[in-house]
C-alpha cells in the first residue's frame, strides 16, 4: 500500500509541470461537477456576488470589503461575461488556482525540493474550508485564502532580499488583502509582530520599509473602509454584530470564546492535520530558520484572535476565520520533515486519494440532493419565478426581494432590472430608473412584513396590485415544491 500511494504521489506532484497538470485536472472536476449538476440556481454567496455586482461601488455590504465583487464586475465589463454561475464559476476557479500557485512559491521558501512544496499547496484540498466548501461557496474568504498566500511568499521574500520592489509589492497585496476581507488585518499585524520579535529581522521592520507598507495599504483600502464608516450608523455595534454572536448561548463569556477558537482551530485543518501526522510523523525532523519563522507567525496570529476574547468580548470564530493563522499549516508541516523519507511521496497518494473522493462525494450529492436537501439553495426554480413575473406583465423596473439568495437568482433570469433587497446600504444599488415596481416574498402568505420593509426602504406600497403566486417544483424534483408571492405595479419612490 505504502508503495502504491509512493508512486502516485510521485506521479501527481514530483515536478512542478506534473503538479501543475494536478491542480488544473483537480480544478477542473470541481467546477465541471459544478456547473453540469447544479446549473439553474445559485447558492446564498454566489447570488450575494451576482446582486451586488449590478454596478460599481466603493463597497456593498457592511461585512465584506468589495474586491471580489469588483473582479465579477471587471470580468462583465472587460470579458463580456455577465455576472451568473458561469461568470463566478470560472472567478472562483482561477482564484483557486492563484491560492494554490501562491501557496506553492511560499513553500519553497522554507521546504527543500519542488516534490514537498507541491504536497504544501496540495494540502489546502484535504481541508474541508478549501478543499469543500470553496469549490461552491465562500468568495470572500476564498479570495482571503489567495491574499494570505500571496502575502506570505512576500514576507518571505523580503525578508531573504528587502529590496524596493518586494517592499512596495507586500504593500500592494497586503492592501488588497484588506479588501478581501477585513480581518486579514490581524495578519498583518502578525507580520508587524514577528518581525518585531526576532532579532534577524527587527532591523528590517525599523526601517522605512514598515512605513511605506502601511501607506500603500491603507491607501488602498481607504474608500472601502470610509464608505462603510460614512455609511453604517454604529461601527461599535457593528463589531458587536460580527464578534460577539454567541456560540453557545448556554456558556456566553471568555471562556465560550476561547472555547471556540479552539475548536475552530482545530477543525479547520481537518480531515489534512491527522493525515499528515499519521504520514509523516516517521519523517519529522528540526525545523529551519524559515520554518521557525512560521511557526512564530501562525502562534502569533492565533494569541491576537485570542486576544478578542477579553478585549472584545468575542465568542463568534467561524471555521473560515482560520484562513488568516492557519493557511500556512501544511508548510509548516512540510518544513517539519526529512524531503527525502518515503513518508513524503505516499503523503502525495493520500491527498489524491481524498481530492478523487470529494469530488465523486459531490457529485453524489448533486445527483441525489434535490431528494433531501433542507435550504435548496441550489435547488431553487428561479427561472419560473422569472417567468412568471415577465407574463405578469413586467418589462423593466426595479425588483424588491426580501434575502440576498431569492434576489441573486431572480437577478440571474431578469437581467435588465434592477434587483434590491431592503436590509442592505441604499448606497450598494444602482440608481432607479424610470420603470415598474415588484415587491417578491417567499411562500404563498400575504407578505406584509416583507411589503412593509419595501415601503421603509424604497416607498413601495403597491397598495393597489394584485397579489399574484407561482409554485414550482424544486430543481431536480418532481414531489419538492417551492412557492414565491409578488405583487406588480408602476414606479413608485425609488422602486421603479
Amino acid at each position: 500500500m505504502i508503495a502504491k500511494l509512493q508512486a502516485v504521489g510521485r506521479a501527481a506532484f514530483a515536478t512542478p509541470v506534473r503538479a501543475a497538470a494536478t491542480l488544473a485536472l483537480y480544478l477542473a472536476a470541481h467546477a465541471a461537477v459544478r456547473l453540469v449538476l447544479w446549473p439553474d440556481a445559485l447558492g446564498y454567496d454566489d447570488a450575494e456576488q451576482v446582486l451586488s455586482a449590478q454596478s460599481w461601488a466603493w463597497s456593498y455590504r457592511y461585512t465584506q470589503p468589495p474586491l471580489v465583487t469588483w473582479l465579477l464586475v471587471a470580468l462583465r465589463d472587460v470579458a463580456g461575461l455577465a455576472p451568473g454561475l458561469v461568470a463566478i464559476t470560472v472567478l472562483r476557479t482561477a482564484m483557486l488556482a492563484a491560492l494554490h500557485v501562491f501557496t506553492y512559491l511560499a513553500a519553497r521558501r522554507v521546504v527543500d525540493g519542488p516534490l514537498p512544496a507541491a504536497l504544501a499547496s496540495a494540502s489546502l484540498a484535504g481541508t474541508y474550508t478549501l478543499g469543500y466548501l470553496a469549490h461552491g461557496d465562500l468568495p470572500h474568504s476564498t479570495l482571503l485564502a489567495v491574499a494570505v498566500a500571496a502575502s506570505l511568499w512576500l514576507w518571505l521574500r523580503l525578508i531573504e532580499a528587502p529590496t524596493p520592489a518586494r517592499t512596495l509589492a507586500f504593500g500592494v497585496v497586503c492592501g488588497l488583502g484588506l479588501l478581501a476581507k477585513w480581518n486579514f488585518v490581524v495578519l498583518a499585524l502578525g507580520y508587524l509582530g514577528v518581525g518585531l520579535a526576532a532579532p534577524a529581522t527587527r532591523r528590517l521592520v525599523l526601517s522605512w520599509r514598515t512605513p511605506v507598507v502601511v501607506a500603500l495599504a491603507g491607501a488602498i483600502a481607504a474608500p472601502s473602509a470610509w464608505w462603510v464608516a460614512t455609511h453604517h450608523p454604529s461601527l461599535l455595534a457593528l463589531g458587536e454584530g460580527v464578534l460577539v454572536v454567541p456560540a453557545d448561548a448556554a456558556a456566553p463569556g471568555p471562556l465560550a470564546g476561547l472555547g471556540a477558537l479552539a475548536t475552530s482551530a482545530l477543525a479547520f485543518p481537518q480531515p489534512w492535520l491527522v493525515l499528515a501526522l499519521l504520514v509523516l510523523w516517521p519523517a519529522r525532523r528540526r525545523l529551519s530558520p524559515a520554518g521557525g519563522r512560521l511557526a512564530a507567525l501562525i502562534v502569533g496570529v492565533l494569541a491576537l484572535h485570542a486576544l478578542l476574547v477579553p478585549v472584545a468580548g468575542a465568542v463568534n470564530f467561524p471555521e473560515r476565520w482560520m484562513i488568516v493563522p492557519l493557511l500556512p499549516l501544511p508548510l509548516l508541516g512540510l518544513a517539519a520533515v526529512d524531503p527525502g523519507h518515503r513518508a513524503v511521496p505516499a503523503l502525495g497518494g493520500v491527498l489524491v486519494a481524498l481530492a478523487v473522493a470529494v469530488v465523486l462525494v459531490r457529485a453524489t450529492i448533486g445527483l441525489t440532493d434535490a431528494a433531501y436537501c433542507g435550504t435548496c439553495r441550489t435547488r431553487l426554480p428561479a427561472a419560473a419565478f422569472a417567468e412568471a413575473i415577465r407574463d405578469a406583465g413586467f418589462v423593466a423596473g426595479t425588483v424588491v426581494a426580501p434575502d440576498m439568495h431569492l434576489a441573486g437568482n431572480l437577478k440571474r433570469w431578469l437581467p435588465r432590472a434592477r434587483v434590491v433587497v431592503p436590509r442592505l446600504p441604499a448606497g450598494a444599488w444602482p440608481a432607479p430608473g424610470d420603470g415598474q415596481c415588484v415587491v417578491v416574498w417567499r411562500g404563498a402568505g400575504d407578505g406584509e412584513g416583507e411589503r412593509a420593509a419595501a415601503r421603509r426602504a424604497f416607498g413601495a406600497t403597491l397598495a393597489d396590485a394584485p397579489t399574484r403566486r407561482v409554485t414550482a417544483p424544486l430543481l431536480g424534483s418532481r414531489e419538492r415544491r417551492a412557492t414565491m408571492s409578488f405583487r406588480l405595479g408602476a414606479g413608485e419612490g425609488s422602486c421603479r
